[in-house]
């Protein structure tokens, strides 16, 4: 009078038909990667510099002038350099890079410059529209944190730089190497 098997009977038919169904999806799945991994059209990776040529060029004005201690970062996340208990507000700075970052001795971002030059705002309406929102979003997200964002125009000097960097050390002048001072015989 048995209308149903019972459980254990079925157990170790059911458990062989799991194992073969899951090699079997292990199998394919390790073809799968394999075949992704192995495919001699993909282009490999190559190193790329962190700045392109003026961005380099900023970078290097401003170590040349940042007061003993400080710290100068590129390419900085602002993932790493924000926090925000609230997930939604984080995640529209998360993957968004900043161009230079100041640190202090401690490694807290006191300063971020942004370089605005030909390519900031992309090649189409669309991009530039992208970008304008998530300038705006990095500026709001600092303004909160109270860390100054500097933006550098597409043609800077040292006297651009200076200016920005009094904006961050008022109290400090730009440490500049020292001048060889001539001195004339009369």
């Amino acid at each position: 009078m048995k209308a149903l098997p019972d459980l254990f009977e079925l157990t170790p038919m059911f458990m062989a038909v799991l194992l073969v169904l899951s090699c079997g999806l292990v199998f394919v799945a390790f073809r799968l990667l394999r075949a992704l991994r192995d495919r001699p059209d993909e282009p490999a990776f190559r190193a790329n510099p962190l700045l392109n040529r003026p961005e380099a060029k900023l970078y290097r004005m401003i170590a040349h002038r940042l007061p003993k201690g400080y710290h100068l970062m590129a390419q900085v996340s602002y993932g790493e350099m924000l926090r925000c208990a609230s997930a939604a507000k984080f995640l529209t700075v998360n993957t968004r890079r900043a161009d230079i970052a100041i640190t202090d001795r401690a490694f807290n971002v006191i300063a971020v410059f942004e370089y605005q030059g030909p390519g900031h705002y992309g090649r189409n309406v669309q991009s530039a529209l992208r970008a304008r929102r998530g300038d705006a979003a990095k500026r709001r997200a600092l303004d909160e944190a109270g860390i100054p964002l500097i933006d550098i125009p597409k043609h800077f000097d040292a006297t651009t730089v200076d200016a920005a960097l009094a904006v961050i050390f008022p109290a400090e002048a730009p440490e500049r190497p020292p001048v060889a001072i001539r001195r004339t015989t009369s």
